[in-house]
């Protein structure tokens, strides 16, 4: 959803083509993971709901933004907003483990590659809205940066702990 918003938006800046390719690329590298993933899952219901879902938002904000605002202007600021939501959304979503990693004293539950690789992708990507002076990109990569920046904290903090019976906190929960 991400990369489908941010590339949409991008059609219509002046330096579009950069954010169109990078996300045209991000679109097939998710579309092939979606692919394999509904190939090797047992549950191929919550695949269809999941994508249904997916498509039925993307067709809701383009029916919006084509149906309410008059001025490309206006659709631009409205997808701004939009995707800043969206990119917060995706750096924040790896924190819905902290509970976990607390309870169990271990980081096993979350991806150390993930977040750093998040991390280093939402500060070049922060860099990149400074130099061309968009807040629509800087915004969300600045938050996406300190929240990466805490997940690697989280990571210095749990790292050599001797981990709680996992499977029984997550029964807890």
């Amino acid at each position: 959803l991400n990369c489908h918003q941010e590339g949409s938006s991008g059609i219509n800046a002046e330096y579009g083509g950069t954010i169109v390719f990078v996300n045209v690329i991000g679109c097939l590298l998710n579309s092939v993971y979606v692919l394999l993933y509904y190939w090797y899952t047992p549950n191929k219901k919550s695949v269809y709901q999941t994508v249904g879902g997916f498509l039925g938002v993307l067709f809701l904000v383009h029916m919006y933004s084509s149906m309410y605002h008059e001025t490309i202007a206006q659709a631009i600021e409205f997808f701004g907003f939009f995707c800043n939501a969206v990119a917060i959304a995706m750096f924040a979503s790896p924190l819905a483990q902290l509970r976990v990693v607390y309870e169990t004293r271990s980081t096993e539950s979350m991806s150390f590659l993930l977040s750093f690789l998040v991390t280093v992708q939402s500060l070049l990507w922060w860099w990149y809205g400074i130099i061309v002076q968009d807040r629509y990109i800087q915004f969300p990569n600045a938050i996406g940066t300190c929240l990466g920046l805490l997940q690697i904290g989280v990571f210095g903090v749990f790292w050599n702990q001797r981990p709680v019976n996992v499977a029984q906190v997550l029964q807890d929960v």
